[in-house]
């Protein structure tokens, strides 16, 4: 079982939302196509997906500077 410290858990976290805010943002600027069972995922969602992600992911990096 892998063990980490807090910290680093959380700068882990932090990277991830920032590379998945990464994704969204070439989503939406390239025109990618995500489909997920058949269905595509809306413009107006993955907009808020990013605004989510970016925000989550300084959460994370600001609580893992404490």
């Amino acid at each position: 079982m892998i063990i980490l410290k807090l910290n680093t858990f959380l700068k882990l976290v932090g990277f991830l939302y920032s590379a998945k805010a990464v994704f969204g943002v070439f989503y939406l600027l390239l025109g990618w196509q995500a489909a997920i069972s058949g269905w595509v995922l809306p413009s107006w969602l993955v907009v808020v997906a990013v605004v989510a992600d970016a925000l989550l992911a300084s959460v994370a990096f600001t609580h893992a500077k404490k």
